[in-house]
């Protein structure tokens, strides 16, 4: 009869840029009553994005612990936008294999803008707000290269021409 094997623990990246390199810390503790050798089987993590920078602990005193860092780098990987998950073990030197669920939520960070409202003689005084509507961090600003070009007659149609012009310098 074959032997399940399921995942003991997870660590849960959340939703990550994809464009990001995003660190988490474990802490592995010994609460035995004997020195104990584990390793991380990090050969697992190659071209997944995920890493570790812990391969082997020997010795590890009882009731003492040990940390290391996880990373994922999902465009170095090329990671698919949506879920990403790895079983990461951890094998304990005459022991069981502890497994870790690795996983995050690929995103890329998007902005978009509902609507832009100018005055007819302070059009070129106001400042879009952008609003992000994902669960994943970003930073917006907004530039321009050149000046908009100044309303010469006063009225919607006018109006309306300088907006697409300002719009698409941005």
């Amino acid at each position: 009869m074959p032997r399940a094997e399921l995942p003991e623990y997870v660590l849960d990246f959340g939703c990550v840029a994809l464009g990001g390199i995003h660190r988490r810390s474990v802490e592995v503790t010994n609460p035995g009553h004997f020195p104990v050798a584990f390793q991380v089987c990090g050969q697992v993590l190659a071209g997944t994005g995920f890493s570790v920078d812990l391969e082997h602990v020997e010795q590890l005193p009882c009731s003492q612990s040990r940390s290391f860092t996880v990373c994922l780098e999902p465009q170095s990987a090329r990671l698919p936008l949506g879920q990403a998950a790895l079983l990461l073990p951890i094998q304990v030197t005459g022991g069981p294999t502890v497994h870790v669920l690795l996983r995050a939520k690929v995103a890329v960070p998007s902005l978009s803008l509902s609507r832009l409202e100018f005055s007819a003689v302070q059009c070129q005084e106001e400042t879009p707000q952008p609003y992000n509507h994902l669960p994943v961090a970003s930073q917006q600003f907004l530039s321009r290269e050149e000046p908009a070009q100044k309303l010469l007659e006063p009225g919607p149609e006018a109006a309306h021409s300088v907006l697409e012009r300002s719009c698409h310098q941005l």
